[in-house]
């Protein structure tokens, strides 16, 4: 794919953005969930829990408004920004993100149980200074080292373990999506991308906080 052979490159040359800093010397894969909340985000949650699958979920601003998430019972389970109206910022003027920045604001989201600062931008999208005006209004931009294509009706989730030496290595950050339609599917790619990293003593676990 496409957009992780160019996140690759990305990583090599150094660019802040795709990797996040940890002090603990560990083997850990970071989990992330793009595209949520929606009607059934807390079921998923309470699943999560159930299995012992920690991660960030990247969740848009406007469907914050609308899923039911019981924030007192996140069980351990962090999110994040995803945007306000999920749009490509690449296409956006300033001011247009300025808006949508206003927006996430009147949420009140840093207020809220589970709240991490980061902030991936819908799509991967970016212009340059994006990274400035995010870490200007309290956010630090964040993309991923391996993202799969699970939001597509063809998606297999044997290409987890196909792929594992791609995506199985220390501090890599992992993208799936919540996308309603798809849970048994998430669920089934969760537990193998788990048992994975169990076999070859990987921790897999939320983002840490930005610093």
């Amino acid at each position: 794919m496409v957009a992780n052979w160019l996140t690759r490159l990305l990583i090599k040359t150094g660019i802040s953005g795709f990797s996040v800093k940890d002090n603990v010397n560990r083997k850990v894969i970071y989990l992330t969930l793009d595209d949520g909340p929606n009607h059934k985000t807390q079921d998923l949650l309470n699943w999560m829990e159930s299995q012992s699958i920690l991660a960030t979920h990247f969740w848009v601003g406007e469907r914050i408004r609308k899923a039911e998430i019981d924030f007192q019972n996140l069980h351990g389970q962090q999110f994040a920004v995803h945007g306000f109206s999920h749009k490509k910022y690449s296409k956006l003027s300033f001011s247009e993100i300025d808006f949508e920045l206003a927006q996430l604001k009147q949420l009140g989201l840093e207020n809220l149980n589970g709240y991490q600062s980061w902030f991936r931008p819908p799509y991967g999208s970016w212009k340059p200074g994006l990274g400035k005006k995010l870490k200007k209004e309290g956010y630090t931009i964040l993309f991923w080292s391996f993202l799969f294509t699970d939001w597509l009706e063809s998606f297999e989730p044997n290409v987890i373990q196909k792929r594992k030496n791609e995506w199985l290595k220390k501090g890599s950050i992992l993208v799936f999506h919540d996308k309603p339609e798809f849970h048994d599917r998430i669920k089934e790619s969760l537990i193998l991308v788990k048992e994975i990293c169990n076999q070859n003593d990987f921790e897999l676990s939320c983002l840490p906080l930005p610093k």
